[in-house]
Formats: structure tokens, C-alpha cells, sequence
């Protein structure tokens, strides 16, 4: 059941799900003519890539008598063809060709959604009246990407779960520097250097130092939010032991994409670009770049993650003086992407 907040005379539903951009794949899961199941926005989509290469994602079940086109669904041309009986339906979700039938059923249409591709991650648009995207790209490209510098991302950088997580969790994270100390293991609780809305990106700014084995080292990380799915991190780590003749190491990147799936549950998938650890050219990430994938994975999944996985949404957190600023700006900007309906 969805939780419901009060505003100037509406409700806005405060679990239910949100509007904009999210990931449902990475492009290297999908060689061109290829079609795989998703589940997505509480209902099932076949997401394909036509032979020329293009994604397109519709709803999954064949107009003519409900075969799943994910599960055994050809993919010809631009189209994707029924396991079932052949029905062969286009990227606007027509019906254009029955092998078997000199007539083609035009009252049959499939759901289709906008699907956009950025720095090798896969994202449709989704909207609960079918709106078209209320801004053009899902994020800005990441420029590491492709970068010989760093490792490529697929498939040695990317992990995906399911838990039962709202994306709302993952947004309001970005803000929440007290975590930083009893969830990551933080030295001593910072302030933020910075935050606040732009349109349709969120970003903050947080330095301090976090213990490891070699004692605290410096972290400042930077995050950018793009609508309620989407969360761009960019951790740099002073890496010098105090020296003031060496500079930090360039940035880890990574994304944390949350995409709600069935009522209560996201499919969470995190992706990394990590620089290169010096004379290797190979594409698995080795030495300190493993390092780095292993304890960001630890740290998002085995954490954030355990906490987020048996959360429960709550509408009027008790907030403390010293947090309630930056959290309720970021749920005031994340409210333009929820529904609001009239009692």
C-alpha cells in the first residue's frame, strides 16, 4: 500500500512510483538482434536491439494471444517477431506483418517507452499517463567513458540485486553525512561543503576522512543526482600519505541506478569506471582498481544496501536540527517527479 504525504489540499504519493529515467540495462548485455525480458514499473517489457544496432523497449506480452516476446523473441530488422505465432511488431508497437494471414490486426498495439543510451548504460523513460521525457537526456555522458586511462565498465565493473528498495532511498543518501560515519566508516561527521537543486539534477559535496588499514585517508566525493534513478558518485582519494608534492588519484566514478520493478522492490545496478593501475591494458580491473570495485561493492551493496533491504519509507522522519535543511530540500525537489491526485 502506497504512503501518502499532505500538501496544500493533495496527497502525494510518497512510495508509489516516480517519473523519469531509468536504467534497465547496460548496452553490452545486448548484441544487436537480441531481445531480453525486463521487469520494470510494476510490469514486464522486452527490451531489443534491432540488427542496426538501436534499443527499443515495449510492453512484453504479444497482442495476439500473450506469449512473452522476451522469452524466445526474434529479432528482424528493427522489429521483434512472436515465438508464439510469428506476429512480427515494430518499434511503435504495430503489428505490421502475420506470416500466415493476408490481413494484418491493426486494433492490437503494444506499450512502448523511450529508451536512451549514455556511456554504455541503457535507460527507458517512464511516465504514469505516458508522457513524453520532461528533459531530453537521462544524464550527462560520463567522460571517463572510453577513456583508455580507465578500465571499461562491461562486464568486470557492473553488478546488479533486487531488494526492496525505493529509489527514494539512494537520492536522499547523497545528503545524509551522519551515515558516512556509522554505514562507511568515516573518521568523525562532516558538514556538507554543498548542495541544492538544479532543475533536474541534485548535487552535493562532502569532504572528510575515512578509516582504512593504512590509517584515515582523505575522500571528498561529489554527487549528482538526475532525476529520482539516477546518482552519479565521484570519489577522489588522497592517496599521497601527507606528501605535498603528489597530487591525488584521479577520480573513481561510479553510478548507482535504482529502477522499481514490482510493488516494494528496485533492481539496483551499480557501474564503476576506475583508473588503471599503471602498465596494465587489459579489461579486468587488477591491483589498486580491483581494490577500489571490491570495496564499493561492500560498501553499496553489503551496507547501504542491508539497510535499504529491510527499510520502511517514512513520511515525517524525526529529523535533527543539524540534517532537516539539506533533507528536506532534497524531497522538495524530488516531489515534482511523483503523481499528485485530489480527496
Amino acid at each position: 500500500m502506497s504512503t501518502s504525504v499532505r500538501q496544500k489540499g493533495k496527497v502525494r504519493l510518497a512510495v508509489d512510483l516516480p517519473m523519469g529515467w531509468f536504467q534497465v540495462a547496460w548496452e553490452g548485455e545486448l548484441e544487436p538482434g537480441r531481445a531480453k525480458p525486463v521487469t520494470a514499473f510494476h510490469d514486464e517489457w522486452v527490451l531489443y536491439r534491432s540488427e542496426t544496432g538501436d534499443f527499443h523497449m515495449m510492453e512484453a506480452y504479444c497482442g495476439h494471444m500473450g506469449a512473452h516476446l522476451g522469452h524466445g523473441g526474434q529479432v528482424k530488422g528493427d522489429c521483434v517477431v512472436c515465438p508464439y505465432h510469428g506476429w512480427r511488431w515494430s518499434p511503435q508497437g504495430e503489428v505490421i506483418d502475420i506470416p500466415y494471414s493476408s490481413r494484418v490486426n491493426r486494433s492490437r498495439r503494444l506499450a512502448t517507452v523511450p529508451v536512451k543510451v549514455v556511456s554504455g548504460l541503457v535507460f527507458a523513460w517512464y511516465h504514469p499517463t505516458g508522457e513524453s521525457p520532461l528533459w531530453e537526456e537521462p544524464m550527462p555522458a560520463i567522460a571517463e567513458h572510453g577513456d583508455q586511462a580507465y578500465y571499461p565498465v562491461w562486464p568486470h565493473a557492473v553488478r546488479v540485486e533486487e531488494m526492496n528498495a525505493h529509489p527514494q532511498y539512494v537520492v536522499e543518501n547523497q545528503v545524509d553525512s551522519a551515515h558516512f560515519v556509522h554505514v562507511h566508516n568515516w573518521a568523525d561527521y562532516v558538514e556538507l561543503d554543498a548542495y541544492g537543486a538544479d532543475g533536474h539534477g541534485f548535487m552535493s559535496l562532502a569532504r572528510g576522512y575515512v578509516n582504512t588499514k593504512r590509517g584515515p585517508v582523505l575522500q571528498r566525493v561529489l554527487i549528482n543526482a538526475w532525476g529520482v534513478g539516477i546518482v552519479i558518485s565521484r570519489h577522489q582519494f588522497d592517496l599521497s600519505e601527507g606528501s605535498a608534492d603528489k597530487e591525488s588519484k584521479p577520480s573513481e566514478v561510479t553510478s548507482i541506478c535504482t529502477t522499481p520493478t514490482m510493488p516494494g522492490r528496485s533492481a539496483m545496478r551499480m557501474t564503476s569506471w576506475l583508473p588503471r593501475d599503471a602498465g596494465d591494458d587489459g579489461d579486468a580491473p587488477t591491483g589498486t582498481a580491483a581494490a577500489l570495485l571490491r570495496a564499493g561493492h561492500r560498501e553499496v551493496f553489503d551496507h547501504d544496501g542491508n539497510i535499504w533491504d529491510h527499510m520502511r519509507y517514512e513520511p515525517r522522519p524525526a529529523y535533527t536540527r543539524e540534517e532537516a535543511r539539506p533533507f528536506t530540500d532534497v524531497r522538495e525537489w524530488t516531489a515534482q517527479y511523483y503523481p499528485e491526485v485530489s480527496v
